[in-house]
């Protein structure tokens, strides 16, 4: 089974969050995923609640906005592509608060 966006942020995004404590302490913003590609879509992360609430759709006012296509993300979640690389080379797009989008990085990934 290939694994998608739509995967990730409805099944292994939160197993994940289960997993980590005080996420919404850490983080406590929200952010906006745009995926592009044919398995792309909209998802929203919003650390304001516990644990965190993961949805697809627009959010009003997200803290970040991440832009990738859909292979990319994929990949960069499943440890295959490496972020800085991705940010460098226009896979990985991040308008908004970019420390925060490198905090949010460090623990999609870990």
């Amino acid at each position: 089974m290939t694994t998608t966006p739509q995967h990730i942020f409805e099944i292994e995004l939160p197993r994940h969050f289960s997993q980590k404590n005080s996420l919404t302490e850490e983080i406590g913003e929200v952010f906006q995923f745009v995926i592009l590609g044919s398995e792309g879509g909209d998802w929203v992360i919003d650390f304001t609640k516990e644990p965190p609430h993961i949805y697809q759709g627009k959010a009003p006012q997200p803290v970040c906005t991440i832009t990738m296509e859909d292979k990319d993300f994929v990949a960069l979640i499943q440890g295959n592509l490496n972020a800085q690389l991705a940010f460098f080379t226009g896979k990985l797009k991040i308008n908004g608060d970019f420390g925060l989008a490198l905090r949010l990085g460090q623990i999609l990934v870990s």
